[in-house]
């Protein structure tokens, strides 16, 4: 008994001497901070068209809330709840709860009104070779085969790819050149009913296909100081206006 009481005797005094000189110090992790809640709870919440929209973001740090939709980006700043009487159509989007500290929670909102199917936006501009967004999106979840189609009612060309989200719109991949001034619609079923949005014309900015000509008016030729000489620059293969920019010695010279 007398060597199992000095052994413990020992390690109080290793602990002891060990808090004393700092080897044994407690530690504190610094403050973890997680994104608000959002209550009520979910990704999404659809309701119907002249009812309350009314969301509550929990979080022990003050926060605000954005909503974005394709046609308009509103904020209100500094409040826990956001309350929307009488809601419409418009009021679809998504609905973000930022705390202080740049976390984030967000909930999207279906307003479904069987008059107003789809939130759009008439500008439609693409850059060949680039992706376009038609900024279409839905106002009842429930709507099946969302997606364009040409103003006679035929299919798209075979080559614009679509990627349809009810909440982002259209993306058409790649946009192409002979894509130019399409005359599209936004369509989709609901309860079995075929839903089409106003027209949408897509413009297309044509890219260059080749590098630009240059030209000097005296090559080979040794110039002498004061003397000028010209150099032109041929951009073709563009059917926009297009900004051209000179650089000698890696400083800008002119643009036109």
């Amino acid at each position: 008994m007398s060597g199992a009481r000095g052994t413990w005797d020992f390690l109080c005094l290793l602990i002891l001497l060990s808090l004393q000189t700092g080897y044994l110090q407690p530690t504190s992790s610094p403050a973890s901070y997680s994104p608000p809640s959002i209550f009520p709870p979910g990704s999404q919440l659809t309701v119907n068209s002249g009812s309350e929209i009314k969301l509550s973001c929990i979080d022990p740090l003050s926060v605000n809330w954005t909503f974005e939709n394709v046609i308009h980006l509103e904020s209100s700043k500094n409040a826990t709840t956001w309350v929307t009487t009488n809601a419409k159509a418009q009021d679809t989007g998504r609905y973000t709860c930022t705390n202080e500290k740049g976390l984030s929670s967000s909930m999207y909102v279906f307003v479904k009104d069987p008059k107003i199917p789809f939130l759009l936006d008439p500008l439609l501009y693409g850059k060949e070779g680039n992706d376009a967004v038609v900024k279409c999106t839905v106002t009842d979840p429930e709507v099946s085969y969302f997606t364009l189609r040409l103003c006679d009612g035929k299919p798209p060309p075979k080559d614009m790819i679509l990627i349809p989200d009810i909440q982002k719109g259209i993306v058409i991949k790649n946009v192409k050149r002979s894509h130019n001034k399409i005359c599209v619609q936004c369509s989709a079923y609901l309860h079995g009913q075929l839903k089409l949005s106003e027209r949408l014309t897509l413009k297309v900015r044509p890219a260059p296909q080749s590098p630009p000509e240059v030209s000097l008016s005296k090559t080979n030729h040794l110039l002498r100081e004061g003397e000028s000489f010209e150099i032109v620059c041929t951009i073709k293969d563009v059917a926009s206006t297009v900004v051209s920019m000179w650089i000698t010695e890696n400083n800008r010279i002119s643009t036109s």
